[in-house]
């Protein structure tokens, strides 16, 4: 019970630090991706508003492996650059090992997480409810990297002002729906 705690307050923690860098729309506005632009790039983003690339980052402490990658579409707005992923992305553990596989749609993301040893962890769709001012996920969390073993069912839902929806439906080692938890 304990472990399953930490683990969900430390997806919470991931999804909230994700969504804190993010835009309603799914644009970055943190300047992470700018020490990775070339002189080049940022010449190319003086003279057009849109540029392309394929973006790769390193582990800081083990140079060699790849932490991720994928396309990242950058913008120059009156001198204010946004960056904007899509397509699919691709994060690993320092080990080289799979950690995170997340592919961008327009107005959502499927992300799917891996424990270090490969198995399959959990599943998560964000739909960007821009109408309703929220971003709206869902957690499909499984049991021992089975798909069709799920463990856990979460909703919630971010808005400006933090999280303003989150239940939850387990199952147990039967199959068994247990009662839903509304946490907020």
């Amino acid at each position: 019970m304990q472990y399953k705690f930490i683990n969900n307050c430390l997806i919470l923690l991931v999804c909230l630090v994700s969504c804190m860098s993010c835009t309603r729309f799914g644009t970055l506005v943190t300047q992470g991706y700018s020490s990775d632009l070339t002189k080049e790039e940022k010449q190319q983003l003086k003279s057009k508003h849109t540029l392309e690339k394929d973006h790769i980052a390193y582990w800081r402490f083990k140079p060699k492996a790849i932490y991720e990658q994928g396309a990242l579409t950058i913008t120059n707005e009156d001198g204010s650059i946004k960056f904007s992923p899509h397509g699919t992305w691709k994060k690993y553990y320092r080990s080289g090992v799979l950690s995170d596989i997340i592919i961008y749609n327009q107005g959502g993301s499927y992300w799917r997480m891996f424990y270090p040893n490969g198995v399959l962890f959990q599943d998560t769709y964000y739909v960007d409810n821009h109408k309703a001012g929220k971003a709206e996920y869902t957690d499909i969390q499984f049991r021992e990297g089975n798909e069709h073993d799920t463990v856990e069912v979460r909703r919630w839902a971010i808005g400006k002002k933090g999280i303003v929806s989150d239940e939850r439906i387990g199952f147990d080692a039967q199959g068994k729906r247990l009662p839903i938890v509304k946490v907020k």
